[in-house]
C-alpha cells in the first residue's frame, strides 16, 4: 500500500507542476475521457515520465478537465438547492469529497488542486474561466456577470457559425439546382429532377422559404413535364406529384409577402391542372379546366405587361389554350362560344408582345394556337361568321409557316401543316362545290406535306394522325365528286385508314382504332352506295363490321359522344338498306345522348318510311319547342305532320307561327310551302272559299318564279295519308294530284300540275 501511495502521490504532485502545459500519451494530447492502460509509461509535459501501477492510473488533472468539475459542481448545486436553503452558506464539501473518492485522491489533495488551478487562472479573459472560478470562489454574483459575458460572447459566435452554415446549405442547394437547370436545359428530365430532389432535402420551409418554394416549383413543373409526355394510371400520378409540390409552393409564396413568386406559382398551378382537365372526362375535366383559368387570371393580377411583357405575353397564351380546352367541351353552345371567344383574345393579347419580328418562334406558337381556337369558334358558328372564322383560322396557320419552315424547325412545320389541313378541309366541306374542291385539294396537300416530315418508322403516331386526316379529307372529295373520278377517291380514302390500322391497333391504342374504324366504315359505305350487285353488298357488310367494331371501345358509358357518332352512321347505313326498323332502331339510341340530330331523321323516317305519323309528330314536336333558328326550321315538318294526323286547326295556326318567323325576304320555297298546306288543310276543313283565295295566291306566287324554280320535295307521308284516310274519300282525288303536281322538278309543270287538279277539285 505504501509503494502504491508513493507512486500516486508522485503522479499527482507532476500533475500539478504541469497544470499548464498539455498532457500527452504516447505522444498524442490526451482527451478528458483517456485513462492509460496498466503499466504504461506516461509523459507530462515539463515534468518527469512515471509509471501507472497495475490497476491503471488515477484521473489526469488539467486545467479543462478542472473546469469541467466546476460546471458540474454549479449543476449539482442547483440542482439541489431549494427555497429551504435560503441564508445558509453554499458547501462544496461533499462534492469535493465524492470527486476524491471516484478519484483515489483525498478531499485535501483535490481541494488544493482546485485552489492551484483558480490561483493560476486568476489574470484568465475567458469569461467562462472566470465564471466558473469565481462561482469556485463563491463569489456568486460576478461569476453570473461572467457566465452572462460568456454567453453574449457565445451568441455572437453561433450567429457567425450560423450565417456560415447557411451559406454553406445555401451553395450546396444552389449546386444541386443549378446541377438540375442545366440537365433541364438538355432536355434530360429524369436527371433534372434526381438534382432538384437533392437540392429540396437541404432547405425547409422554414429555414429557408424562399429557396423551399423555388425548388417545389421547380420539382412541380417536372412531374407536369412527365405528366404530359405519358398516359394513363402513370400521368395521372405524375400530375397529383405536381399538384402537391405547387401546393406545397404556395404555403410559402402568399400573394400579400412574396406577390411575384406567387403569380410564377399560380401559372405552374394552372399548367398542372390543365394538364389534368385536359386527360379528365365530364364534368370533372371541365372543371379542372375551369380552376387552370381561374389560376391564369390570378397571375395576370400580378403580372403586368409593362413590367413583364414576356411573362405576361405567356400567361396569356397559357389562359387561352385552357379556355380553348374548356369551350370545346362545354356541352351548351352559347357558353362554349363565349369561352372560345375569350379564348382568342387571350391569343390576341399574347400576339401584341409575341411579334414576328422580335420573337419569331414564340409569335409562330401562338399564331398556331390561335388557329386552332378560330377554327373551334368556326365549327360552333354558322353562315358568314363561320366561314369568316375559318379563313382567319387558315391565315393563322399560314403566319405560323413563315416562321416553321421545313428545313429549319421540321416538326413544327409538319404540325402547322396537319393543322392547315384540318381548316382547309373544314371551310371546304362548307363551300360551293367549285371553292369546296379547290379547298379540299389544298387540305390534302397540306396532309402529305405533314407526311413528308413524319415518317411511320420514326413518329408513328403522328404519321398515323396525318393519314387518318388525310384519309377523311380524301373521303369528303370522294363523296362530292361524281363518277370514277369519286370512287377513285374513296378508295384512296380507304388506303389511308388501313394504314392508320396498322399503327392504331385494338391492342395498343383502342380509341384511336375506334375512330378509324368508324372513319373507315363511313368510306366503305360511300363506296358500297356508289357500286351495284354483290360488290355493293359486300362493301356494305364490310361498313357495317367495321362500325360494330368501333362499338366495341366506343361504348356508351366511356365514350357516349363518339358511341352516338357511330349510331348514327349505322343508323344512315340501314337507311342505304331501307331496312327501316334497323335504321330507327340506332337513331333511337343516338337519341338518348344526341336528341337533336336523330330526332331530325326519326322524324322523317317515321313521317315518310314507314308512316308511324302519331311517332313522327312526338319527334317533329320535341324539334319544333327549340329556340331561335331552330325551331323556326322544325315548323315546316312540323305543320306537314299535324296535316297528316288529321290535326288541320292546329296546321293552320303553325303555319301562322312559321309566317310571322320568316324574314323581310322570306324564300319562295318557305312560302309556297306554307300556302300549299293552307290549301290542304282549309279543303279538309271544307272551306272552298279560303281554299280558292290561297290557290289564286300560290298561282301568282309560282308564276313570278324563274323557269327551272322547284320545290325540291316529295310528299310519301302526306301522300299515304290521302290514301289511306277513309274521311278523305271525296277529297282524295283531288289531293293526290294536288301534292304530286308540287312536286314536279320546274315551275311550268308545277303551274300545269295543279291547274289540272284543279278540275278534280271537288264540288261542294
Amino acid at each position: 500500500m505504501k509503494i502504491r501511495l508513493i507512486i500516486l502521490t508522485v503522479l499527482f504532485i507532476v500533475s500539478v507542476t504541469a497544470l499548464r502545459a498539455n498532457v500527452t500519451l504516447k505522444g498524442q494530447l490526451m482527451t478528458d475521457t483517456e485513462k492509460p492502460a496498466a503499466g504504461e509509461k506516461i509523459t507530462l509535459t515539463g515534468g518527469p515520465s512515471v509509471y501507472t501501477d497495475d490497476s491503471g492510473s488515477k484521473t489526469l488533472w488539467t486545467h479543462e478537465q478542472i473546469e469541467k468539475y466546476i460546471g458540474k459542481l454549479s449543476d449539482e448545486t442547483a440542482k439541489r438547492k431549494s427555497e429551504s436553503h435560503k441564508g445558509q452558506p453554499v458547501d462544496f464539501s461533499y462534492y469535493i469529497k465524492e470527486w476524491a473518492d471516484k478519484s483515489g485522491f483525498t478531499p485535501e489533495e483535490v481541494k488544493s488542486q482546485l485552489n492551484l488551478w483558480a490561483n493560476a487562472v486568476k489574470d484568465s479573459d475567458d469569461y467562462r474561466t472566470q465564471g466558473l472560478r469565481q462561482f469556485y470562489l463563491k463569489n456568486f454574483d460576478e461569476a453570473a456577470k461572467n457566465f452572462e459575458k460568456a454567453a453574449l460572447q457565445g451568441e455572437e459566435r453561433r450567429k457567425g457559425l450560423k450565417e456560415k452554415q447557411r451559406q454553406v446549405d445555401i451553395d450546396a442547394y444552389e449546386n444541386w439546382k443549378y446541377t438540375g437547370n442545366a440537365l433541364y436545359a438538355g432536355f434530360q428530365i429524369k436527371a433534372a429532377l434526381e438534382n432538384y430532389l437533392k437540392a429540396e432535402t437541404i432547405v425547409d420551409a422554414e429555414s429557408y422559404p424562399l429557396q423551399c418554394g423555388e425548388i417545389k416549383n421547380s420539382i412541380g413543373k417536372i412531374y407536369t413535364n412527365f405528366g404530359a409526355r405519358v398516359g394513363g394510371e402513370e400521368s395521372r400520378e405524375f400530375l397529383s406529384l405536381a399538384l402537391a409540390s405547387v401546393h406545397q409552393a404556395l404555403k410559402i409564396f402568399t400573394r400579400e409577402q412574396h406577390p411575384q413568386q406567387w403569380a410564377a406559382t399560380q401559372e405552374n398551378l394552372g399548367n398542372v391542372l390543365q394538364e389534368q382537365g385536359v386527360r379528365t372526362p365530364g364534368e370533372e375535366g371541365a372543371l379542372l379546366l375551369a380552376q387552370a383559368a381561374a389560376a391564369y387570371r390570378n397571375a395576370l393580377e400580378v403580372i403586368a405587361r409593362e413590367q413583364l411583357p414576356r411573362d405576361w405575353a405567356n400567361t396569356q397564351e397559357n389562359l387561352g389554350a385552357a379556355l380553348k380546352a374548356q369551350g370545346i367541351r362545354m356541352p351548351e353552345e352559347k357558353k362554349g362560344a363565349q369561352l372560345l371567344a375569350q379564348a382568342a383574345a387571350a391569343f390576341r393579347n399574347a400576339l401584341e408582345v409575341y411579334t414576328r419580328e422580335q420573337l419569331p418562334q414564340d409569335w409562330a406558337r401562338t399564331q398556331n394556337n390561335f388557329g386552332n381556337t378560330l377554327r373551334e369558334q368556326g365549327l360552333r358558328t354558322e353562315g358568314e361568321a363561320e366561314v369568316l372564322l375559318l379563313a382567319q383560322a387558315v391565315d393563322a396557320y399560314r403566319n405560323a409557316l413563315e416562321v416553321y419552315t421545313r428545313k429549319q424547325l421540321p416538326r413544327d412545320w409538319a404540325m402547322t401543316q396537319n393543322n392547315l389541313g384540318i381548316a382547309l378541309s373544314d371551310q371546304g366541306v362548307r363551300m360551293s362545290e367549285e371553292k369546296g374542291a379547290l379547298l379540299l385539294a389544298q387540305a390534302v396537300e397540306a396532309y402529305r406535306n405533314a407526311l413528308e416530315v413524319w415518317a411511320r418508322q420514326q413518329q408513328p403516331q403522328y404519321w398515323a394522325m396525318a393519314q387518318n386526316n388525310l384519309g377523311t379529307t380524301l373521303y369528303d372529295q370522294g363523296v362530292r365528286t361524281p363518277g370514277e373520278a369519286g370512287t377513285l377517291l374513296l378508295a384512296q380514302a380507304v388506303g389511308a385508314y388501313q394504314k392508320v390500322m396498322e399503327v392504331w391497333t385494338r391492342e395498343r391504342l383502342p380509341q384511336y382504332w375506334a375512330v378509324t374504324r368508324n372513319n373507315f366504315g363511313n368510306a366503305l359505305r360511300e363506296q358500297g352506295i356508289r357500286t351495284e350487285g354483290e360488290s355493293r353488298t359486300q362493301l356494305l357488310a364490310q361498313a357495317e363490321e367495321a362500325y360494330r367494331n368501333a362499338l366495341e371501345a366506343r361504348t356508351f358509358e366511356n365514350l357516349p359522344l363518339e358511341w352516338v357518332q357511330t349510331q348514327e352512321n349505322l343508323a344512315i347505313l340501314y337507311e342505304y338498306r331501307q331496312n327501316w326498323p334497323a335504321a330507327i332502331e340506332h337513331y333511337l339510341n343516338a337519341y338518348k345522348v344526341n336528341p337533336d340530330s336523330a330526332a331530325e331523321r326519326l322524324a322523317v323516317i317515321y313521317h315518310d318510311k314507314v308512316f308511324q305519323f302519331d311517332k313522327a309528330l312526338e319527334m317533329n314536336r320535341y324539334l319544333a319547342n327549340r329556340e331561335g333558328d331552330a325551331k323556326n326550321r322544325a315548323l315546316p315538318g312540323l305543320i306537314e305532320n299535324l296535316f297528316t294526323v288529321g290535326l288541320y286547326n292546329e296546321s293552320l295556326q303553325t303555319i301562322e307561327t312559321f309566317k310571322s318567323s320568316l324574314n323581310d325576304s322570306p324564300s319562295s320555297k318557305d312560302v309556297a310551302l306554307a300556302h300549299a298546306f293552307e290549301i290542304a288543310a282549309w279543303i279538309c276543313l271544307d272551306n272552298p272559299d279560303k281554299e280558292r283565295k290561297i290557290s289564286n295566291t300560290l298561282m301568282e306566287l309560282l308564276k313570278q318564279q324563274p323557269e327551272t324554280f322547284s320545290l325540291s320535295k316529295d310528299f310519301p307521308g302526306v301522300k299515304y295519308f290521302i290514301e289511306n284516310n277513309k274521311n278523305l274519300e271525296r277529297r282524295r282525288q283531288w289531293l293526290l294530284s294536288f301534292f304530286t303536281a308540287l312536286e314536279k322538278d320546274n315551275r311550268d309543270a308545277i303551274i300545269a300540275g295543279l291547274e289540272a287538279s284543279i278540275k278534280k277539285r271537288p264540288i261542294h
